[in-house]
């Protein structure tokens, strides 16, 4: 399944303000600000921040979206990986044994 099947119609929608000039003003000063990979500065590693993401998602909330407390400069990496699988709630416990570790719902 293609991403842009997976979004829901409201996503959609949402994406057009990625295309306004407000968010590109927004977008340069946040890497202007903070340059680096705010997820790999946590590590102590310097990797260039190529990407600008909301901390809280905005869901098309425009007082949200455009707050600049609540962006975040990230690698390209960070944002595809980590920061989407977060997003997304899949991220499974894996056990010592390198099994998933079980979630509720079932009998024990």
């Amino acid at each position: 399944m293609s991403q842009s099947t997976k979004r829901s119609a409201d996503a959609k929608e949402w994406r057009k303000l990625y295309d306004l000039t407000l968010w590109r003003r927004l977008r340069a000063q946040q890497l202007a600000r903070q340059p680096l990979c705010e997820r790999h500065l946590k590590d102590g590693k310097l990797v260039p921040a190529d990407t600008v993401h909301h901390r809280k998602p905005h869901k098309g909330e425009w007082s949200v979206f455009v707050d600049a407390e609540n962006l975040e400069s990230v690698c390209a990496s960070c944002h595809s990986s980590d920061i989407q699988e977060e997003e997304r709630n899949t991220r499974v416990p894996i056990g010592l044994d390198g099994w998933p570790v079980p979630q509720g719902g079932g009998s024990q």
